[in-house]
């Protein structure tokens, strides 16, 4: 027995139908969530017998488009990022602030984009901002990157980067951080990290 909801136009015969599992994976969606759907009656869909719901293609590609596809058209990264891949094979080392030419595998942002770390934004051979990020590129992005010089990028893991963020800003002072973050770290490790990152942004 078909769905008391007749599908429109009428068929004198049954459709091709798909799976949950089969229309799922041709629309890009869980078949969890699709079954949610379904049942709630959004889906366009069919039943036989009270079984599980079946779908007729190019019915639900097109609700699924009209629906649940977004597209984002994007935006150009900026062309003021430049290629930094470590100190020892930077092309252009005069770029780089001295502050920060003690820090081993410096990159680019363009080049770090799915990195957790710490970024330097950097403006006449000077750091002005430090900021930290999980997503390097992303964020850079959504800065006015015409004022600075360059961006660049320390890689770190992720339950690190409150730590070295505050270390940094108190070590190198940038001009458009108000206040180092307030972060709770033992007082022994603390001064360790700070020594650590005044060490290397001594080194000039």
């Amino acid at each position: 027995m078909l769905s008391n909801r007749p599908m429109h136009p009428r068929h004198d015969r049954l459709p091709a139908l798909k799976t949950l599992d089969q229309a799922a994976a041709l629309v890009h969606v869980t078949p969890s969530r699709l079954r949610a759907l379904a049942e709630s009656g959004h889906a366009p869909h069919w039943t036989i017998d009270g079984g599980d719901p079946l779908f007729h293609m190019p019915t639900l590609k097109t609700w699924v488009s009209n629906n649940l596809v977004r597209s984002t058209r994007g935006r150009k990264l900026p062309s003021e990022i430049r290629l930094y891949v470590g100190t020892d094979s930077v092309p252009d080392p005069s770029r780089i602030p001295r502050s920060l030419s003690a820090i081993p595998g410096l990159l680019d942002i363009t080049s770090a984009a799915t990195y957790c770390g710490i970024y330097f934004l950097c403006r006449a051979r000077r750091v002005v901002y430090v900021g930290q990020s999980v997503n390097a590129a992303g964020r850079i992005g959504s800065y006015p990157m015409e004022r600075y010089d360059c961006a660049l990028f320390m890689p770190c893991p992720r339950d690190c980067l409150d730590h070295l963020e505050r270390a940094f800003i108190r070590a190198l002072k940038p001009v458009e951080n108000r206040t180092a973050p307030s972060i709770s770290l033992p007082a022994p490790q603390a001064a360790a990290l700070q020594t650590w990152a005044d060490n290397i942004v001594g080194v000039v």
